[in-house]
């Protein structure tokens, strides 16, 4: 009875990872207030610097707000995968396993096998599924609470997996501190802003200068992003983007924004808390895609002008045809005034 509820609560662990649950207390009511979760370095996510050991190379997450956080940062990095330029909507699915029948329980530890993969990722564009396996160590408490768990698979091996679903050479590595946030990103557009209000503009790359029209010496210690609101910028979108930046976690969002001339475009940017000190000072943002929407709506326009066209055609193919249609349309209105005297109308 007692292993059953174990695996229960970590069965629930699991889900509430997957489906990045940001309720607190329903992380609450399986985890203690002190958990700690120790779990290989994985430079390809988000994480603050402050829980790595580097004699391990491992990262100790610390508390109920942090694993909230650590699972944010899962679904930032799976949001990755997806095509943006087919599926601009999408959002990458993952589901756990856990292998519960072979799980060995001594006390109040429980070791067992687990796995976690991909369910969609090759409908939103990807050239695989990725999937990882590996092993765990928890802890629980006469609450049946997890005090302590350990996660334990190949970083590698996962890393292969990533970059082979994006069919890239290389997978981009997620700086986690501003010391090591160096380089201009090539041609994807970088934007360092402080980590607290009014979230000032610290440095932008080349790429952020010409997909927004600002040049780095009229917003760098001047500006913050608000710039590139509008009219239509999405303001429920903005407030879920600053929830997430209160509480310090990254976050994939997707916004309407505008130029510095007003050109309209659709910005799909990746956030990442980074740290100095171990005190998270700064936020990072990488545009992974964009779609100019003026452009969209013009097209638009025009096929629907052209539409129009085709319709109107036809009644002036012929004068005939017109001749026949307004004495149908005369005729049928004398039917139904006739049938109006008819009926009393």
């Amino acid at each position: 009875e007692v292993q059953k509820t174990r695996t229960d609560v970590l069965l629930s662990f699991f889900a509430l990872r997957s489906s990045y649950e940001k309720k607190r207390q329903l992380w609450s009511s399986i985890l203690d207030e002190n958990v700690n979760c120790v779990m290989p370095v994985t430079p390809y996510r988000s994480f603050p610097a402050s829980e790595v050991q580097i004699s391990k190379c491992q990262r100790t997450i610390m508390g109920v707000d942090s694993m909230i956080a650590d699972a944010a940062s899962m679904h930032v990095l799976l949001h990755s995968l997806v095509d943006r330029s087919r599926f601009p909507n999408g959002k990458v699915e993952f589901r756990y396993t856990l292998v519960a029948e072979e799980a060995v329980v001594s006390g109040n530890q429980m070791m067992a096998r687990w796995s976690m993969s991909t369910t969609n990722a090759i409908k939103l564009g990807g050239k695989k599924e990725v999937k990882k396996m590996g092993m765990l160590c928890a802890k629980f408490n006469s609450a049946h609470k997890i005090v302590s768990i350990e996660l334990m698979f190949d970083v590698m091996a996962f890393m292969l997996q990533l970059k082979q679903s994006v069919g890239a050479n290389a997978f981009t590595i997620i700086p986690n501190t501003v010391q090591t946030c160096t380089g201009s990103f090539g041609k994807t557009p970088m934007v360092l802003t402080l980590a607290d209000r009014p979230y000032t503009i610290v440095q932008v790359n080349e790429g952020w200068e010409n997909m927004t029209g600002w040049k780095a010496e009229d917003v760098v210690g001047k500006e913050s992003c608000k710039i590139l609101q509008g009219a239509q910028t999405d303001r429920s979108a903005i407030g879920e983007q600053m929830s997430s930046i209160c509480f310090q976690r990254p976050v994939f969002t997707v916004l309407t924004n505008y130029t510095s001339d007003g050109k309209k475009f659709r910005n799909f940017v990746s956030l990442y808390p980074l740290s100095t000190d171990s005190k998270i000072t700064h936020y990072l943002g990488l545009t992974l895609h964009l779609e100019w929407l003026d452009e969209n709506e013009n097209e638009n326009e025009t096929d629907k002008k052209k539409e129009a066209k085709k319709v109107k055609a036809p009644e002036s193919s012929s004068s005939a045809t017109t001749s026949t249609t307004r004495t149908i349309k005369t005729k049928t209105t004398k039917i139904i005034k006739t049938e109006g005297k008819e009926t009393g109308e």
